[in-house]
This record gives structure tokens, C-alpha cells and sequence, in this order.
């Protein structure tokens, strides 16, 4: 697949110790394992989820992140009118389910088509949002297959 055609269900076929390796300069170093996980439990690309988290959050160096655990900076009832979270892995894990139920998935609120162009059309104001993701997620790996948006 190439480019924000890309589903963001294709697996990643990434290990934890790939996204370890590109996370290791960043506050959300080690958390490899968590999207690996996020990606077996939700069905959604694990080098698609860490691509948001560096788009949106600068993988977890963000004021968002550092205060309230937002890497995903979804809107809730947190402080600034941001979701809150208990921890870097709890918004792992609550925000893949969530994009995978409502956004790479049809019958999702959010659905447009499950790529990465979809879902960033929907999910950010910023039109080249997928694209930024698209080429976060290709400086991961690949280790077991070819990358995954490799047009970008």
C-alpha cells in the first residue's frame, strides 16, 4: 500500500522492539509493546497509532500529554476541554479502541473509508494531517514488511 490511500487496518506486521527503537528518543520511549498490543486488540495499524501520537503530541512531549496524558488529543471533559487520561498507556488503549470502533470501521460515527486520507479528514482541521502521520509511520521499520505509506 502506498500513500493516505493506506488502510489503517493493514497490519503493521511491526514488533515492539521496531517501535521501541523509534520511540527511544521520546517521552513515550519503551511503549512499544502498548501500541503492538492497541494493534492486536483494536485491529488498527500500530505505525498509524504512533504516527498520530508524533502529529499530534510530538510522541508525548506536548504540554497535552505531559499534564494529561492526551496523545491523541481528543476533546473531553479534562481541563481546556481535553480528554484526561490516568496514563500513557490507559490513552493508548482507550484511543485506539476508539478510533477503531469510530473511525476505521464502518458503521463508525467517523467513518469516510478507513485509509489514512479518511480518517484525517474527519479527525483534524489540518489538511495535511494524514500526510504527517502517513510519514511518521514510514520511519518505523519496517522489520517484517514493506512500508506503509511509502509514497509520502
Amino acid at each position: 500500500m502506498t500513500g493516505t490511500g493506506s488502510s489503517v487496518r493493514q497490519p503493521s506486521l511491526e514488533t515492539a522492539a521496531d517501535i521501541d527503537a523509534f520511540l527511544a528518543p521520546t517521552p513515550l520511549a519503551g511503549m512499544g509493546a502498548e501500541f503492538i498490543r492497541a494493534e492486536a486488540q483494536t485491529g488498527v495499524n500500530a505505525r498509524f497509532l504512533v504516527g498520530i501520537t508524533w502529529t499530534e503530541n510530538n510522541s508525548g512531549a506536548s504540554y497535552l500529554a505531559q499534564s494529561q496524558h492526551n496523545l491523541f488529543s481528543f476533546r473531553g471533559d479534562g481541563p481546556g476541554g481535553w480528554a484526561a487520561y490516568s496514563s500513557a498507556q490507559d490513552s493508548i488503549r482507550t484511543s485506539s479502541a476508539f478510533i477503531g470502533k469510530e473511525y476505521a470501521r464502518p458503521g463508525g460515527i467517523h467513518y469516510r473509508g478507513g485509509t489514512i486520507a479518511a480518517v484525517g479528514i474527519v479527525y483534524a482541521s489540518d489538511g495535511g494531517w494524514a500526510a504527517k502521520v502517513a510519514r511518521a509511520a514510514n520511519f518505523i521499520g519496517p522489520s517484517r514488511g514493506a512500508p506503509f505509506a511509502a509514497a509520502i
